[in-house]
């Protein structure tokens, strides 16, 4: 009986050996995929249109991209401010885009519901895979494609302050 006991005992000593050094390899493989995910680069935005667009459409500008979603109240009441921001900034070099990784048949109902002129883009991916962790958040990005500002939180974007800080970036 002792030595059945005793390599039980050396049986499952093994399998928690295996079960550490596998669950080691997995925690490592899983932090290289998010890694990789964290690259805007990599970022798939489709278009009402089923148009796939990525931030290197837009070299040469810089680009605010506003994660949002549908039933996001505060995302929804910083919109207006967003649009007046909008329509001053496009004059300055800038290319606002809103975001979400709600379905495109949430985004367009959202869209033909409300008079705000956005370029509209589902997220392919999930917006936690790029560090999103709060909506609203805004990400601006330089001409070249480099994160230069991220602002999580509603805001008055269209407020004097915002504005000469954008232009500054």
């Amino acid at each position: 009986m002792r030595l059945i006991s005793h390599f039980l005992g050396l049986f499952l000593l093994s399998l928690g050996f295996f079960a550490c050094s596998n669950s080691a390899t997995e925690q490592s493989n899983e932090e290289q995929v998010i890694e990789e995910n964290l690259t805007f680069a990599n970022m798939e935005l489709v278009n009402r249109y089923d148009k796939y667009v990525s931030l290197a459409d837009f070299e040469g500008k810089k680009v605010l991209l506003n994660f949002w979603a549908t039933w996001c109240r505060p995302c929804i009441a910083e919109m207006p401010s967003l649009e007046r921001a909008k329509n001053i900034l496009e004059q300055e070099n800038y290319i606002f885009l809103s975001v979400s990784d709600e379905s495109m048949e949430k985004i367009n109902g959202f869209e033909e519901k409300n008079d705000w002129k956005f370029n509209y883009f589902k997220l392919q991916q999930r917006v936690t895979d790029f560090n999103i962790v709060s909506l609203p958040t805004t990400i601006v990005f330089d001409e070249n494609g480099n994160e230069i500002w991220r602002h999580t939180g509603i805001e008055e974007w269209d407020s004097e302050d915002i504005l000469n800080k954008l232009r500054q970036l």
